[in-house]
């Protein structure tokens, strides 16, 4: 008797546990079907969760460690799948995975990070229970083993991507398929190298601007805001009062797109006006910052991240003839410190006999960060606090040489590595009313402000980040032998070049048709035009660079 209650007891306490373990997940896919609206999100944690304990229980009963081992496999990753749906608004991407190397810059919500894998490990370590073969037997004359497995069947082919299991098998398969694809690349620039060079390579970049600036070779900054989607500045809350005030007194471009992602691939594809396959692959073409220098300028590279050795590092590869840097102690600079010391940057400058180029990529809108010395309202919603902060000390640097005669032939470039990424924050700001086709692809800004021109709309008309460099130059009346895949937006999209049009994760081989209507798959014929183009543009960079060495 005594043996029995034991068992009995024992029995309880396993269910009562099993229940813990398996309600945690199921609260997680409640949690992320309400906050994204997702009904099939719930359903497809009922079924895989319910087909995971079935299958790993009877799998105990057979062999007590497969069975806690697969039951751990599969839970596990669907854990790391949801809970980065969660913050992320999707599943696990190859993206995410080739961008492990700057996941501090995600850091900001650590602590509300570690309350979901906390328990989550918890879960884990709890033991599965037996499903004895009488009681599996059970489930399966009733039906509900296949009424489950036919409903996972239906879930894995509607193409919706529902499936964190689905997910995390496409993903290794693609990781797996990354290798072989750059191999594939690399190899294909040996034997078509001239070909290439023929096709990628021009002697001009054109002169489509009407009225050429009254002085040569002014001084010139440029801002790349980190994340910043121009539904942001357009809101009607006035997130960025002063980035909208000088887009009204600037040639302000509309409808204009940001051409890949993230960080990494944002910055060098818009200096170079070309794709890269790994985030820290060299680019030895011509680049925007070689022609300014070929043309007078004193290029200068403001490093806002100063202890990040990985994005120094990277730096470094852009061949600027200055790298300045703050003797900060943190990682990065608050955007209150980068501006500071871009317009101390600007005046000293400014007292050199050679025109300056000075860039600067400010960091202090990323997603999950919330230092801001500004607030925006009451001060409870981050992302709307780190935008307007931004826009403050943005205002703040243009009062110093908007008024001021000593400044007349400075010009400022205002613009982004690329949109806000569509994340939890992005998505309980902004939707329902307003909503987009791709969580990394978007309307950017673009804005060249010079105190000598009047103000002007230019229509990009659904172009890209690939048309920065050239647009620029054209802007200076600078022209140069290169190798830009994107053409100048004063050229009214003339050139019909589809590839600007295109945004692209060659690694994942990701492509989105961008238009003024909106975000777009590639059709077949599309498709077949970009993809040897942007293979092709990757294989003459890689080659280029050995033959360079």
């Amino acid at each position: 008797a005594a043996n029995e209650r034991r068992c009995i007891w024992r029995g309880a306490e396993d269910l009562t546990f099993t229940f813990f373990k398996y309600i945690f997940f199921l609260v997680l896919f409640l949690q992320v079907t309400y906050m994204y609206k997702k009904p099939i999100l719930i359903l497809v944690g009922l079924v895989e969760l319910t087909l995971i304990l079935l299958a790993s229980g009877y799998l105990v009963s057979i062999n007590k460690i497969l069975g806690y081992l697969i039951n751990c496999i599969l839970l596990l990753i669907i854990g790391i799948e949801i809970i980065v749906y969660r913050f992320a608004g999707n599943y696990v991407s190859l993206i995410m995975v080739t961008n492990l190397e700057s996941i501090q810059g995600i850091s900001g919500k650590t602590i509300l990070y570690l309350l979901y894998i906390i328990p989550f490990i918890l879960a884990l370590c709890i033991p599965t229970p037996k499903i004895e073969g009488r009681f599996y037997k059970s489930f399966s004359k009733c039906g509900l083993v296949c009424v489950l497995l036919l409903t996972e069947f239906i879930i894995w082919n509607s193409g919706e991507n529902s499936s964190p299991i689905e997910n995390s098998i496409l993903l290794f398969r693609n990781i797996y398929a990354r290798q072989a694809r750059y191999n594939k690349i690399a190899q294909s620039g040996n034997s078509d190298f001239e070909m290439l060079d023929s096709m990628f390579y021009k002697d001009t970049i054109g002169n489509y601007v009407s009225s050429p600036l009254q002085k040569k070779n002014p001084d010139v900054v440029l801002i790349f805001t980190e994340g910043l989607s121009q539904n942001i500045i357009d809101d009607e809350r006035n997130i960025m009062p002063n980035v909208r005030m000088y887009e009204d007194k600037s040639l302000n471009f509309t409808n204009y797109y940001n051409h890949t992602a993230a960080t990494y691939r944002g910055l060098i594809g818009q200096l170079y006006s070309g794709h890269q396959y790994n985030n820290n692959d060299e680019n030895t073409l011509i680049s925007l910052q070689k022609i300014m220098h070929d043309n007078g300028y004193q290029t200068t590279l403001i490093n806002t991240e100063p202890n990040n050795q990985d994005f120094t590092n990277y730096l470094k590869i852009f061949d600027f003839d200055r790298i300045v840097t703050s003797n900060n102690t943190n990682t990065w600079l608050r955007d209150d410190e980068a501006y500071a010391l871009l317009a101390n940057e600007v005046k000293e400058c400014y007292e050199n006999s050679k025109p300056d180029f000075i860039v600067i990529y400010t960091f202090g809108t990323h997603a999950t960060f919330d230092e801001s010395k500004v607030k925006y309202g009451d001060g409870k919603n981050g992302l709307l606090n780190r935008f307007a902060n931004a826009d403050y000390y943005f205002g703040e640097f243009m009062k110093n040489f908007e008024n001021n005669d000593k400044y007349n032939d400075l010009v400022v470039v205002f613009t982004t590595d690329h949109c806000t990424y569509e994340d939890e924050d992005f998505i309980r700001t902004f939707e329902p009313s307003y909503t987009r086709e791709d969580y990394f692809c978007d309307q950017i800004p673009l804005l060249i402000w010079y105190n000598k021109i009047e103000a002007q709309e230019i229509n990009a008309e659904g172009r890209n980040s690939l048309c920065f460099a050239p647009t620029l130059l054209d802007f200076l009346d600078i022209d140069g032998d290169n190798y830009f895949l994107g053409d100048s937006l004063f050229s009214n999209n003339d050139v019909n070049n589809l590839i600007d049009k295109v945004y692209a994760i060659p690694d994942e081989e990701r492509y989105r048709i961008t238009s003024e209507s909106g975000i777009s798959e590639l059709d077949e014929a599309e498709f077949n035009i970009v993809n040897p183009i942007i293979k092709g543009y990757l294989s003459y960079t890689i080659k280029a660079k050995e033959i360079v060495y």
